[in-house]
């Protein structure tokens, strides 16, 4: 449920997303994003008919859907295997109280070895361990290189190509 109020005094509860939470999950995006979403990379690999989701994690208080993060399994010219993360999205009544940072979190807990990639604000992400990919990266809209981030527990660095993988 998404609603225009919001007590902050409730406890925020981070879970896998299921198939109950999709059309709130919708309307987050589309808060958050505008219907210039679809002109987005992380949209591009969303609607990819050969996509392989990865973790999907959902952030709410009480019954209200306050934010969400949604990966994507990718493989690189490389033969490695990480996660494109895109979107994350917060409410704006919950930004700035760490629900984004915690969402990214959650997902960093679950990479298990693999590399995650993204695009976003060095400012935000640093903080959370991303560093700017050392080289460019092919992706299928334009990009600023300079927003494209990668976190790796293992120091992997994904190679310049990706593309969502077929099989996990």
């Amino acid at each position: 449920m998404i609603s225009s109020e919001l007590s902050l005094d409730l406890e925020l509860k981070i879970r896998p997303a299921d198939i109950e939470d999709r059309s709130d999950m919708d309307r987050l995006i589309l808060m958050t994003f505008g219907p210039g979403r679809y002109a987005r990379t992380a949209e591009r690999f969303r609607e990819d008919p050969s996509r392989c989701p990865g973790p999907q994690l959902v952030a709410y208080r009480g019954n209200m859907l306050v934010g969400l993060v949604v990966t994507h399994w990718v493989c690189d010219d490389l033969g490695q295997k990480g996660l494109f993360l895109g979107p994350l999205a917060v409410r704006q009544v919950e930004q700035r109280k760490g629900t984004g940072a915690q969402l990214m979190n959650a997902v960093i807990q679950m990479q298990h070895g693999h590399w995650i990639i993204l695009i976003g604000q060095m400012s935000f992400y640093s903080r959370l361990g991303f560093q700017q990919l050392p080289h460019s990266l092919e992706l299928p809209t334009p990009t600023a290189p300079e927003k494209i981030l990668y976190f790796s527990s293992q120091q992997h660095i994904p190679g310049k190509h990706i593309k969502p993988c077929q099989n996990m």
